[in-house]
């Protein structure tokens, strides 16, 4: 686990949700420190109308950003129906996938933690392969869970790319991509991430994550289709702020800047991400190499 500056080790953000179904307040390990979140910040968009930016004060470096409720359900399209078909989806990609350790390097809980898309072939050097699934998954189940995380990937990359398209690192990043021939989850010519997780009833401590570019984070709750409560909160210790998170909701985070989100009000609500580890990156730039060198 990477050190964190100022720091405790093993930070865990904790909200009292006020509720029987409240998961546990106890973090995974005896040795965490417990930070009741009570007296963070709130961020939050102030009207349905309006984007929030998170910026650094010293550097004016990007933090994290949340888009208008207006602006994503616009631009994303989604309707009711198309989040019951990821409640109805995901329980069956999170049990054909190996229990990735993803979730849990940073001492980070959860009863299920998957991963999707490519990474780093662990025999290989050079080499991009996709994260395998468990033996014997049948091709037909194999089909429906990856054309359900591209279309929920493609939906998180619109969402989102209606403020990172507007940063420079986004044409720099889609540059790189089409050099490298890194693949897109969302398997489309614009498509950023290189990775997707998914975990239910996730809550991790605070960490860095050693990513490339920009990442993308939504939940979901699986026990209630009701999208008007807050079932999550995505917290930056350093700068003592939280940002409240519906289902379906979309922000967009430094991965580079310390970050943890908290115990769910569901403990099964579901946690995603789409992002490009920089093992990847650095992956597909010797597989052009060793190419070259044929």
């Amino acid at each position: 686990m990477i050190e964190l500056p100022m720091l405790p080790k093993h930070l865990y953000c904790w909200h009292d949700w006020g509720a029987s179904s409240t998961s546990s307040k106890m973090p995974p390990i005896l040795e965490a420190t417990l930070e009741d979140t009570s007296n963070y910040t709130i961020i939050n968009n102030r009207n349905p109308q309006t984007d929030v930016v998170v910026l650094d004060s010293e550097d004016q470096s990007f933090v994290v950003a949340k888009l208008s409720p207006d602006k994503s359900q616009r631009q994303g399209g989604v309707r009711q129906s198309y989040w019951n078909g990821i409640r109805r989806d995901m329980p069956i990609a999170l049990t054909v996938k190996p229990n990735i350790s993803r979730g849990k390097k940073n001492n980070g809980t959860c009863s299920r933690y998957a991963c999707f898309g490519s990474r780093k072939e662990p025999k290989e050097s050079g080499v991009i392969a996709e994260y395998a699934y468990k033996p014997r998954t049948s091709p037909n189940v194999i089909s429906l869970v990856q054309n359900m995380v591209s279309g929920l990937v493609k939906k998180m990359e619109t969402i989102g790319n209606l403020l990172l398209s507007q940063m420079p690192e986004f044409d720099h990043f889609l540059k790189w991509k089409d050099m490298l021939d890194l693949p897109s989850v969302s398997s489309s010519d614009n498509g950023i991430a290189v990775q997707f997780s998914a975990g239910e009833g996730y809550w991790s401590p605070a960490h860095v994550d050693d990513d490339w570019m920009h990442s993308y984070l939504s939940v979901l709750s699986a026990k209630t289709k009701h999208h008007k409560e807050v079932i999550y909160y995505f917290c930056y210790p350093e700068y003592n702020i939280k940002i409240p998170l519906k289902s379906g909701e979309v922000v967009i985070f430094n991965p580079l800047k310390v970050h943890c989100c908290t115990n769910s009000l569901y403990a099964d609500s579901y946690i995603f991400s789409a992002y490009v580890s920089k093992k990847s990156v650095m992956t597909a730039a010797i597989g052009k190499e060793l190419h070259k060198k044929k």
